[in-house]
């Protein structure tokens, strides 16, 4: 998965193509790469595809209703997107229901509240944003982090309108870590996605293929090291 994160496909395409010769290309496992594959590139159709192509009694989280909501979000087809969430949260539109929770983290609860609002349920979507950012808000700033990613509470915060708050937040995430498992999924993020062509997320994303580039050097490096692909 390492390869997917960086972007490099090429890598991706010679694993798929073994792991096929091995296993064939509806085995499971071929299905799910071909599903995180679509994903880091955006190819949500081809990505909802062949989550739909695993079989019935597929345990793997990336089968549930919550899975499938989430991609059509990611797709921008939020009436399909509120279909499959009521299958897995059928409580999410009562808001008294919310006290008890919604069954989900606060990242989850903002991509709830979004696919709401994009599914014409507006007042409720905002009610539930506004809530999710009150309870971020009351936690303290030392500990919000062991509540939510950083990127999670960006996206709840640029859904809000707090566009440098969100940014902010995504900045703090970079100094230090690894781009690996994260950098190809939250840019695709509808909401994050309406921030391109502004010049502090733009200049992020630059720092963030800056990032990629020295990684995928040094994957380079360790697969020149061992011969092999780590």
């Amino acid at each position: 998965m390492q390869y997917l994160a960086l972007g490099d496909f090429e890598a991706v395409a010679e694993i798929r193509a073994d792991m096929i010769s091995h296993l064939g290309e509806d085995n499971p496992q071929v299905v799910l790469l071909d599903h995180e594959l679509f994903q880091a590139q955006a190819n949500w159709p081809l990505a909802i595809e062949r989550m739909n192509q695993l079989p019935p009694n597929a345990t793997n989280w990336h089968s549930t209703p919550w899975r499938t909501s989430f991609l059509y979000w990611s797709a921008e087809q939020y009436d399909k997107a509120l279909e499959s969430l009521l299958e897995w949260q059928p409580n999410v539109l009562d808001p008294e229901a919310w006290e008890h929770g919604t069954g989900g983290t606060l990242g989850y609860n903002c991509i709830y509240a979004s696919i709401l609002i994009g599914a014409g349920e507006g007042v409720l979507g905002r009610q539930l944003l506004q809530k999710v950012i009150d309870n971020i808000e009351q936690i303290p700033e030392a500990d919000r982090v062991d509540m939510a990613s950083p990127r999670s509470m960006a996206l709840c915060y640029v859904m809000a309108g707090d566009h440098d708050q969100g940014i902010e937040l995504l900045e703090s995430n970079l100094p230090g870590h690894s781009l690996l498992w994260t950098s190809y999924y939250w840019r695709h993020w509808p909401p994050f996605k309406r921030l391109e062509g502004t010049p502090r997320y733009d200049a992020l994303l630059s720092r963030m293929e800056a990032i990629l580039a020295d990684e995928r050097a040094l994957l380079a490096r360790l697969e020149a090291a061992s011969g092999t692909k780590p």
